[in-house]
């Protein structure tokens, strides 16, 4: 089997398209699931799965071998999850049960302030 240091190197070179497909095919799983637990939306999570291979790409003349091709990948896919969280702010609540929770509460509190106008008029 042919080493992520050699395929890569046969992409830089010659922009081997078989060598990338290997690649691709290789890590995308590890990448798509690391991307997902992160985001928790699988469409934002293939999205950005792209955007890190997209980048990794553009960037692999500059890969040092300092780390496995695997964390050079992953690190940039945590630098796209950041920037993602970044440009929309703060992660969505989607917890059916924390939102159940904040209506049932301002119901509460439009419950009370209605009850509280009623005794004022009582008096």
């Amino acid at each position: 089997m042919t080493s992520d240091l050699e395929l890569l190197q046969r992409y830089v070179d010659s922009q081997d398209r078989e060598a990338l497909n290997e690649l691709f095919g290789r890590h995308y799983p590890s990448v798509y699931a690391v991307v997902l637990h992160m985001v928790h939306n699988s469409f934002d999570a293939s999205d950005l799965t792209q955007a890190t291979f997209l980048k990794a790409m553009r960037a692999a003349r500059e890969f040092r071998g300092l780390w496995s091709f695997r964390h050079w990948l992953l690190r940039i896919a945590v630098n796209e999850v950041r920037q993602y969280w970044r440009r929309k702010q703060a992660p969505p609540r989607e917890d059916p049960l924390f939102d159940m929770f904040h209506e049932a509460r301002e119901e509460s509190r439009q419950t009370s302030a209605q009850r509280v106008q009623f005794e004022q008029e009582l008096e």
